[in-house]
């Protein structure tokens, strides 16, 4: 690939990046490199696993949209619970 190329994939790159906040609005999705963190919060397991799921249900639709994929074999789950008597 020439420089020019990979000046030009850089962008292209860039470019998808910028807009994925429009699939999940508000501060849910945080952006560091290549790195995309989805955070979820709520006071029931259920309760965040409806809004995970439909979290990233409206990614999967920005992913095809923009003809990109997921690599499963790169993704993590993390659960931290809290109980109120802790507080």
């Amino acid at each position: 690939m020439s420089h020019r190329e990979a000046f030009w994939a850089r962008c292209c790159f860039l470019i998808y990046l910028n807009d994925i906040h429009e699939a999940v609005p508000g501060d849910k999705l945080k952006l560091y490199a290549d790195d995309t963190n989805l955070f979820v919060c709520g006071s029931n397991l259920q309760s965040v696993a409806d809004e995970t799921n439909i979290l990233l249900s409206k990614l999967n639709k920005w992913f095809i949209a923009n003809k990109l994929s997921l690599s499963l074999e790169k993704n993590l789950l993390y659960g931290i619970w809290i109980s109120r008597e802790s507080w």
